[in-house]
């Protein structure tokens, strides 16, 4: 193996452990989401965007490498795809539960909406000025 096939062995092993990793974050966010730890949420989205760019600039990297690929780089690219699919399929499903808890939300903020309107109009004062008659007069 000559030098650049092992740069690009090391630089599709390192692609193939971020990939795994942001599977697993990945993972955690249907967990996260279906116990609306939203904050939690928020802040493994904020991780797996650096994940990204580190991914973003191994594969920058390896398109300057040679593009001759021994057995063993054919190998882990196809486990990186492999990967790569399995996080757009958790993706997907997880884009599906936050759309039905937004959905959820929004119907919960306008029910109490709702209910304080009509809390509010019960309450005001239906006193209006009062006049008195006299019947005898």
């Amino acid at each position: 193996m000559d030098k650049e096939q092992g740069d690009l062995l090391s630089i599709l092993e390192q692609k193939k452990e971020w990939l795994t990793k942001m599977l697993d974050i990945t993972r955690q966010f249907k967990v996260m989401l279906e116990a609306d730890r939203i904050d939690e949420f928020e802040d493994g989205l904020k991780n797996r965007e650096i994940m990204i760019a580190k991914i973003d600039g191994l594969t920058n990297i390896e398109r300057k490498i040679s593009t001759k690929s021994g057995a063993d780089t054919v190998i882990i690219k196809k486990q990186t795809q492999e990967i790569i699919k399995e996080i757009l399929k958790v993706d997907k499903e997880n884009t599906e539960l936050a759309t039905k808890k937004i959905k959820w939300y929004k119907e919960q903020i306008k029910s109490i909406n709702d209910r304080k309107k009509g809390m509010g109009s019960y309450s005001q004062d239906q006193r209006g000025d009062a006049f008195y008659v006299d019947a005898k007069k």
